[in-house]
């Protein structure tokens, strides 16, 4: 009685110690189909993790971008409701363009060099 009991559990035993390995074979071809779907996914694709990264780093530097320009668009616009402030601005404007002097003052140029000139070159 003792060996027939003996003989089953070996048997039971043996049956599922041979049928793990086949199932591990049996899906072998699996493993560089996933490997291939994984590259497709991650890099290839349209909707990739890559371009997905990208994208959102392209949108934290466009919304730092319209941050930046709210607040100059803000000032300009505080520039133009200050009446000191336009003041300042048009007479900025006056004597950067046509020159403008207040009377007793006295305007000095200087005309910059051109670049060959610099250099020490002669043409």
């Amino acid at each position: 009685m003792r060996d027939i009991g003996q003989r089953i559990r070996r048997y039971r035993l043996s049956r599922y110690a041979v049928s793990e390995p086949r199932a591990r074979f049996r899906f072998r071809w699996a493993y560089p189909l996933l490997a291939l779907w994984l590259v497709y996914v991650g890099v290839l694709s349209e909707h990739s993790l890559v371009r997905i990264w990208r994208m959102s780093r392209d949108n934290a530097q466009a919304v730092t971008e319209l941050d930046r320009l709210q607040s100059e668009i803000d000032r300009l616009g505080h520039e133009l409701r200050d009446p000191a402030a336009r003041k300042a601005g048009g007479e900025r404007a006056l004597r950067e363009r046509v020159r403008y002097a207040r009377p007793g003052e006295i305007i000095y140029s200087i005309e910059e060099a051109p670049p060959e000139s610099l250099s020490g070159r002669r043409p």
